[in-house]
């Protein structure tokens, strides 16, 4: 193994126990050393990586955004599909990579409504730099097959989407996380079938009769 990917390896290995103590004992309660013997690293690897408890927090969460930025890559939208088949993929896409990371969802739940106020500017600034740069690109992709010749419908629909897929994610979801709800099947059934409502409602108000969804 390249030196790079061991060091890569290391520095995942150490975020991944941070983000477990972080869920388990707050950030106020959190210590080095606890995240360090979590890791099964010394506390001289982890300075190698990291300033301090500040600068783990924050790399934390820029970790957990890669990782669902990383996830969110692989999908392709299908030109052979309507727009709410599309935005329901990617949704199940979103939703399934939340299902398989839970302390990463965790995590970001508790920040979202808890973050140590000192450092939430700087979590704030790189969770919008995520959205903007890495994660609602790649939701636009659904739109540019519908609206090619339109950047601006292209966009105005891209936020759109986004605005519902944040309202259930992020104010409806990690609400219910931060209240100790179970990320159990039914957690993510109920999130999939508000989605799946408010979408319609959005596209079927914004969208030209030919690409509305179905009424059912």
């Amino acid at each position: 193994m390249l030196q790079k990917e061991k060091s890569a390896q290391s520095r995942a290995r150490i975020l991944d126990a941070a983000i477990r103590v972080f869920n388990e004992k707050t950030y106020e309660k959190a210590s080095v050393s606890a995240i360090c013997r979590e890791g099964a690293v010394a506390k001289g690897q982890m300075y190698y990586y990291f300033e301090n408890k500040e600068d783990l927090y924050v790399s934390a969460a820029q970790h957990i955004y890669e990782a669902l930025a990383r996830a969110l890559l692989q999908f392709q939208p299908n030109p052979a599909v309507d727009i709410e088949s599309n935005l329901m993929t990617f949704f199940d896409m979103w939703q399934l990579h939340w299902e398989g990371h839970m302390e990463h969802a965790k995590f970001i739940a508790r920040a979202k409504y808890n973050a140590p106020r000192d450092l939430h500017p700087q979590a704030l600034a790189m969770r919008q730099k995520a959205i903007e740069t890495r994660l609602k690109p790649t939701l636009r992709t659904i739109f540019n097959l519908y609206f090619s010749n339109d950047g601006d419908q292209c966009r105005i629909m891209t936020d759109f989407a986004w605005f519902v897929l944040e309202y259930v994610a992020a104010d409806v979801g990690f609400a219910k996380l931060n209240a100790r709800l179970p990320m159990d099947s039914s957690f993510f059934q109920a999130q999939r079938d508000l989605f799946h409502g408010i979408l319609k409602a959005m596209l079927y108000g914004c969208l030209p009769p030919e690409l509305r969804p179905a009424e059912k």
